[in-house]
């Protein structure tokens, strides 16, 4: 206790008119605690409003979810006997068809509701419409509710007629809110809402269409979530619908705020980490300033253990601040963003004060502090006090203490520690964490290697070889520049490729292999007709046409879905619905990597191909079986063949495929693909759905459009968060080269007396910041490319493809970057007059 009190009551005094040595310091330790704060406080904010919404969200207090097929009376009555209300909606996807021929229809994304709805909230529109009465027939001629974006699609306004099926609907309000949105995260087309009534004179309820059933309860005051979901399972077991309640009122939702929170927060580290190499080199620059207090109280008999104390008190003092000033800051932006975005936003997040995203932050930057300071704390510890007063300018030791690495270590293993436990998807974390240590080995030995071989290098020219020399003299910058702007620059590299990869995936596939429309939900009855109609029409190079049937997978080798060991990338396929189809011969394109195809003829048990990737994320192989719920019936079938698809094809790539003998009996639709060059799309879709109202048209070019600009739209903003990471390393950057003001005034000096021009000092400074720049970019340009690399390949199972002009841009840009700021840095020292150095040195 009494070093402790003298420890701090030296650190407090030592300290008085320090701070402007610590800025570099603040700042990059309070740009990581800030970002993890907001990012934290952001997602808590999110789920707490999911959870308090919950109710309003799902529509009801359990969600009930058939598709193809109608809940049956008993099972209606059972529903209606428990509850205390209970609400009906149908969602389907649909043309809506204008009556103007110069407008083409548009998909749209239909629901019919029916009293009383919602069960919580209210449904707003504009102009407000009394809700007992606005979507009834008036005139013979029932009403509709859309989308604003639909005005604007069709050319209509309100008051305006379409076409829905068989149906005429008039146009009498806009959604403005519609409470239970957030529940179906992904819509095909804009919304329509229309009454439970209209939906059967739209002829667009038929066997085997995609439809969905949605059934929402109210439950009785005395009844419970719990209790409710028993009974239901045990009075229908088999119904094969999906429950839902408000624990998990928007999964779709939750999931993509999970991720990225998940992503935005290994920002964050990464800012954090680049802002603990900021750490390091203030503590460097301060402690050079302290040589001569050392050496004193060394001289006086003061321990060591007492001086590492005193700065290392002065240290968690300014972490102290800097983490203060980053929670203060990271708390406000969500709330100021939150209060801005409030209209945007699918729920309504709950702004307040969460102390474990404080906590967390304030953890990550506490031990980031202590781990990156430790490290020049404990290599001063090695200098003795003679030298001290000898030179100001002594090399630290190559290593720390064995005390210091143990407590290095032991922060590093806290800070994986917290970054593992913390989330959910853990493989993720853990490959962050193996990535950020192997990119800080990577950068370390990077440097060490290019001060070898600089030390081998003989040019005639001076100018180069004293910019080389500095490369690997005492104190050179290399291994900062290079940890601080290298790091930084791998994130953003590796962002750009993988924004480059998807984009071109995209683009590249609506001239060529990519049909011209999808035509969903075509009846049996229908595909004579269907086919007659194709044919008569010219410039069709290719069409193709599967089965449809929609089914759930319930079990997995005998084992339940919720019991099984599935793999994160294979969990989607359990997660709903999923399209099955049948065939008896393989698509020419199938590529069978286990088992043996089935018969053309084949009549027997029930038998499925199944997608190889899918096979290993559950864990089987040929001869395991999987059982299916379809339209309330339970399917077994026995796994045949395992297949290898590629899913960046634009074919009909089912994961499932049944042999025959299986599924033709019930009732289900046909999906066709149409081939044709640009200039005949129109004809084509007016051919089809003039003839054909209950056929719903998917254009693929306007979708791979769509899907281009929200991957360009997402791209843009994971490079403004790439380019935080930037930031930090360019204000880590701007510190290391402020703490070496005084070596390049010295420097300077000694040039000038031996005859050096300030043009030739600016060349040197120049050729020394150029090459650090130059050799910095193309190592974080090799471990950005690696890393895109492994996510395009081994995360989206795509071809990674390298784009060298975005790669030369940046480096060229980081090396203009860090060459002026070199020159900028030199500028003061040229300035200097070399006499009154001299009579001081």
């Amino acid at each position: 206790m009494i070093n402790f009190w003298s420890a701090w009551n030296f650190a407090k005094r030592d300290l008085r008119g320090s701070f402007k040595n610590f800025s570099i310091f603040l700042m990059s330790l309070g740009l990581g605690v800030c970002v993890i704060t907001a990012v934290e406080t952001l997602s808590v904010a999110i789920k707490n409003g999911l959870k308090a919404d919950a109710n309003l969200l799902l529509g009801g207090d359990i969600e009930l979810r058939l598709v193809q097929r109608p809940a049956s009376k008993n099972q209606l009555q059972f529903l209606e006997f428990h509850s205390e209300s209970l609400s009906n909606t149908v969602e389907m996807r649909a043309m809506a068809v204008p009556f103007s021929q110069s407008v083409r229809p548009s998909l749209i994304s239909l629901k019919a509701v029916d009293l009383p709805y919602p069960l919580y909230g209210k449904l707003k529109t504009t102009p407000s419409l009394f809700q007992n009465n606005f979507l009834q027939k008036r005139a013979n001629i029932w009403g509709a509710v859309i989308d604003p974006i639909l005005l604007k699609k069709l050319k209509i306004k309100l008051g305006s007629k379409i076409k829905i099926g068989d149906a005429i609907f008039e146009i009498r309000g806009t959604i403005t809110k519609e409470p239970d949105k957030a529940a179906s995260f992904i819509q095909f087309g804009p919304r329509v809402m229309v009454s439970m009534n209209a939906i059967n004179e739209t002829g667009l309820i038929l066997p085997g269409s995609q439809i969905k059933y949605f059934y929402r309860v109210r439950l009785k005051p005395t009844d419970t979530v719990t209790k409710f979901k028993e009974r239901l399972n045990s009075m229908h077991p088999n119904a094969g619908w999906r429950i839902r309640d408000t624990s998990d009122a928007v999964p779709g939702v939750k999931r993509f705020v999970e991720r990225l929170t998940l992503f935005l927060n290994f920002v964050g580290l990464t800012v954090l980490l680049v802002g603990g190499v900021g750490v390091s080199v203030a503590v460097r620059a301060y402690l050079a300033t302290k040589t001569r207090t050392i050496a004193t109280l060394k001289c006086l008999g003061a321990p060591s253990q007492l001086i590492c104390s005193i700065y290392l008190i002065q240290v968690l003092i300014m972490a102290g601040i800097a983490i203060l000033l980053g929670l203060i800051i990271g708390w406000f932006l969500p709330q100021a963003a939150i209060s801005i975005l409030e209209p945007i936003f699918p729920i309504k997040p709950i702004s307040g004060f969460y102390l474990p995203p404080l906590a967390r932050a304030s953890a990550f930057g506490l031990i980031t502090a202590i781990s990156f300071a430790l490290w020049p704390l404990g290599q001063s510890q090695a200098i003795k006090p003679t030298q001290l007063f000898q030179n100001q300018d002594i090399p630290l030791a190559a290593l720390p203490p064995t005390p210091y690495l143990v407590s290095i270590l032991f922060g590093a293993i806290s800070l994986v520690f917290i970054i593992v436990s913390g989330t959910t998807e853990t493989h993720f974390s853990w490959w962050f964490v193996i990535g950020a240590i192997s990119t800080f080995i990577i950068l370390n030995c990077a440097a060490a290697t290019i001060q070898f071989l600089a030390k081998k290098v003989h040019c005639t020219k001076p100018i180069l070889r004293i910019a080389v020399a500095n490369l690997y003299r005492p104190n050179s910058t290399i291994r900062t520049v290079m940890l601080s702007l290298g790091l930084g620059l791998s994130v953003l590299i590796s962002v750009v490729l993988i924004q480059r990869n998807l984009t071109k995936l995209i683009v590249d596939r609506q001239p060529g292999d990519a049909p011209a429309f999808f035509f969903i939900d075509i009846q049996p009855s229908q595909i004579i007709p269907f086919d007659k109609v194709i044919k008569t029409l010219d410039r069709i190079s290719h069409l193709e046409k599967a089965a449809s049937i929609r089914g759930r997978i319930v079990r997995i080798a005998n084992t339940l879905v919720k019991d099984a060991k599935i793999t994160p990338e294979s969990q989607w396929a359990v997660r709903g619905d999923r399209a099955l189809t049948y065939a008896a011969v393989p698509s020419p394109n199938t590529e069978i990597v286990k088992g043996k195809w089935w018969a053309k003829d084949y009549s027997g048990v029930p038998l499925i191909s199944l997608d190889s990737g899918l096979a290993r994320g559950f864990g089987v192989d040929v001869g395991d079986t999987i059982t299916f719920n379809i339209l309330g019936q339970e399917i077994t079938a026995t796994i045949a063949n395992l297949r290898e698809i590629d899913w960046k094809t634009l074919r009909f790539n089912f994961a499932i495929i049944f042999a025959p003998g299986t599924l033709e009996d019930a009732p289900h639709s046909y999906l066709a693909a149409v081939h044709t060059p640009s200039n005949a799309e129109l004809e084509i879709e007016q051919a089809i759905t003039d003839k054909f109202s209950n056929i719903s048209v998917i254009r693929v070019r306007e979708a791979l459009e769509e899907a281009a600009r929200i991957v360009e739209g997402v791209g843009w903003a994971m490079n403004g968060l790439a380019l935080v990471t930037v930031l930090a390393g360019i204000l880590v950057l701007a510190g290391t080269f402020a703490t070496t003001q005084i070596q390049r005034v010295r420097d300077s000096t000694v040039l000038k007396v031996f005859g050096a021009t300030r043009s030739q000092i600016i060349a040197i400074y120049l050729l020394e910041s150029g090459l650090l720049g130059l050799i910095t970019s193309i190592i974080a340009a090799a471990i950005g490319a690696i890393t895109s690399w492994a996510l395009i390949v081994f995360l989206f199972h795509l071809t990674w493809e390298w784009f060298p002009g975005d790669i030369f841009l940046t480096i060229g840009f980081v090396v203009l970057f860090s060459t002026s700021f070199g020159v900028l840095s030199t500028w003061k020292a040229l300035g200097n007059k070399v006499s009154p150095y001299l009579r001081n040195s």
